[in-house]
C-alpha cells in the first residue's frame, strides 16, 4: 500500500499524477483502422425475382423502369482487447443522374457471417422498420452534382448511429463478421431516369470506406483516481 504522508502539495502532486497516467494510459489504447468496402457488393435489381449485379459503378433509384439498391457488406477487422468502437465514418463517391426528385437513405442491415448480399435486401421507401436507419437524406441533388462525383460522409448524428450499429456487431457476430451497409432511395415510386451512380469497391480507393478508431473504455478506478486528483487540486487551491 502507498502511504500519503508530507506536505499537502505533495500528496496534491502525487494523486494528479496517478490520474493523468490512468488517463494516458486509456488513450494510449487508441487505434485508427480503416475498412474497404468488400468486392462482393451488388446493386439490386427489383424485379419480380431481385438480379444481383456487379460491377465498377452501383446504382440507386431506378433507371430503366427498374428499382434499384445498392448494398456494401464490411468485414469486422480484429478489435484490441479492452477496447470498443468510439468513432466511426463513411465515404462514399456519388454522382447526380440528372436531377432525381428522391434522396439516399443510409442504413446499416442486420450483421452476418457470410458477405453474400441477398436479394431480399433490397428496399425503396422511407423509414426501413427492418433495418437500422445511419442518416436520412445521406444522399440530395443539393448534395451531389451531375458532372463530377462528390465525396459524401456520414455527419455527426449518423457518425454516432454507425458507432453504435458497429458495437453492436461486435458483441453479435465479433471479428471476422460482415456489417452491410444500403443505399436505398426514400421513394418507392420513383420515376425512371431518377438515380444516382455510386463508386463501387472495384474502384479501389474510391470504393466506399469506413473509418474508424478503437479505444479503452475507462475503468471505474481510472475514472474515480481522475476525480479524486481534481477535488484535491480543488481543496488546496480553497486554503
Amino acid at each position: 500500500m502507498v502511504q500519503l504522508s508530507g506536505h499537502r502539495s505533495t500528496r496534491t502532486t502525487f494523486l494528479c499524477v496517478l490520474a493523468a497516467v490512468g488517463v494516458a494510459a486509456a488513450a494510449g489504447a487508441a487505434r485508427a483502422a480503416v475498412i474497404w468496402a468488400d468486392p462482393a457488393d451488388r446493386t439490386i435489381a427489383h424485379l419480380s425475382t431481385p438480379i444481383l449485379l456487379n460491377g465498377g459503378s452501383a446504382e440507386v433509384g431506378n433507371n430503366g423502369g427498374i428499382m434499384r439498391t445498392y448494398v456494401v457488406p464490411f468485414q469486422l477487422p480484429a478489435r484490441p482487447a479492452g477496447t470498443v468502437v468510439t468513432t466511426a465514418d463513411t465515404q462514399f463517391w456519388v454522382l447526380r443522374n440528372g436531377a432525381p426528385n428522391m434522396n439516399i437513405d443510409l442504413y446499416g442491415l442486420t450483421p452476418r457471417m457470410s458477405s453474400a448480399v441477398l436479394g431480399t435486401d433490397a428496399y425503396a421507401g422511407v423509414l426501413d422498420p427492418g433495418a437500422t436507419l445511419i442518416q436520412d437524406n445521406f444522399s440530395t441533388n443539393a448534395l451531389t452534382s451531375s458532372s463530377a462525383y462528390t465525396i459524401l460522409h456520414t455527419d455527426a448524428g449518423g457518425d454516432a448511429t454507425l458507432v453504435a450499429y458497429l458495437n453492436n456487431a461486435y458483441a453479435n457476430v465479433g471479428a471476422g463478421g460482415w456489417v452491410f451497409l444500403r443505399l436505398s432511395c426514400d421513394n418507392a415510386a420513383v420515376p425512371n431516369l431518377n438515380s444516382y451512380f455510386v463508386n463501387a469497391a472495384e474502384t479501389t480507393w474510391q470504393g466506399p470506406r469506413i473509418e474508424l478508431t478503437f479505444a479503452a473504455v475507462p475503468t471505474p478506478g481510472a475514472t474515480a483516481l481522475a476525480g479524486l486528483g481534481a477535488l484535491a487540486a480543488a481543496r488546496r487551491k480553497r486554503r
